[in-house]
């Protein structure tokens, strides 16, 4: 590979520091330890074991599925309205009774994580909005400031105005 090669500047990201909260759980003796680093449950071999709720629900989607094609870039549109349904209903309503407005005002989409959803925001937010240089009200300097629920969270402002 020649030196010129893209390739050849590629350089590792740095490491995820919610892996080395694992390693050390994985390091302490303690038997009353628990581990919920990447809020999940983790057995004492720190497996994490699949549920045969889980199990049971993976089969009826691969039973059931009729097709390979990749999503919409959105999301799935069945799952988008049921979560909108569910995040969005009138309080005390009947099931798939919406608040009054939301319907106009709410938009979905379908992330692959909470980082992944994290980034998507901040990539939405960045285009749709110019913020003049020390402007304190720019929405991404507010979200930049904010007390984040993962330690991988602030990376994904990484290329955000600033």
């Amino acid at each position: 590979m020649s030196e010129g090669a893209l390739s050849a500047r590629i350089s590792d990201a740095p490491g995820d520091p919610i892996f080395g909260i694992v390693e050390l759980f994985r390091a302490d003796a303690r038997p009353e330890k628990i581990n919920l680093a990447a809020g999940v449950y983790m057995d004492e071999q720190g497996v994490t074991p699949i549920l045969p709720s889980v199990r049971a629900a993976e089969e009826r989607l691969l039973a059931s599925t009729t097709s390979k094609l990749y999503m919409p870039i959105g999301g799935d549109p069945a799952y988008l309205a049921a979560a909108r349904t569910l995040l969005f209903r009138t309080v005390g309503g009947a099931w798939g009774e919406i608040e009054p407005g939301a319907a106009d005002r709410v938009q979905m989409i379908h992330t692959p994580g909470g980082t992944g959803a994290v980034r998507l925001a901040v990539d939405l937010v960045s285009r749709l909005q110019h913020c003049p240089p020390r402007h304190a009200h720019c929405s991404i300097r507010r979200l930049k400031r904010r007390p984040h629920e993962a330690p991988c969270h602030p990376r994904a402002f990484e290329g955000a105005p600033t």
